[in-house]
């Protein structure tokens, strides 16, 4: 099972890119859920007056971060968050190796995160999946 205690860590790099720079130390994060739709195929003729329906696409929750980093790196959030092309490949490392990566754009932070300390803000922030991610465990 993957662990997401401390040492918990959310990187990026451009679509495509192999090098990922940290960006921040996770604070928690919110379960991302996996959705499925439901398409009715229901008709007139269909038996008993029952609806009937088939599976449809899925599509992935944001995932949900709190996130601890520099006070320096908040423009690069911001940066990032304004880019005119926003996608980004993501990486998050859990503190036992294991590792979630994916493409993915920030959909959501806040503009004037908390203050920690002088040197240091806290924000939450959503990153919207564009396609399947892969959870690879820690050897």
């Amino acid at each position: 099972m993957a662990d997401w205690g401390h040492g918990t860590t959310v990187g990026y790099t451009t679509v495509g890119g192999s090098s990922y720079t940290d960006l921040a130390d996770v604070i928690d994060v919110d379960e991302q859920q996996l959705k499925r739709a439901a398409i009715k195929t229901t008709t007139l003729t269909s038996a008993n007056y029952t609806e009937t329906k088939r599976a449809g696409m899925i599509e992935p929750d944001p995932l949900k971060l709190k996130i601890q980093y520099a006070k320096a790196e908040h423009n690069t959030l911001l940066g990032i968050f304004h880019n005119a092309t926003p996608n980004r490949d993501w990486k998050i490392t859990l503190s036992d190796g294991s590792t979630i990566t994916g493409t993915g754009f920030l959909s959501a932070m806040s503009q004037m995160p908390k203050a920690s300390n002088d040197a240091v803000y806290e924000n939450s922030i959503e990153i919207t999946p564009v396609s399947k991610w892969t959870f690879t465990p820690a050897a």
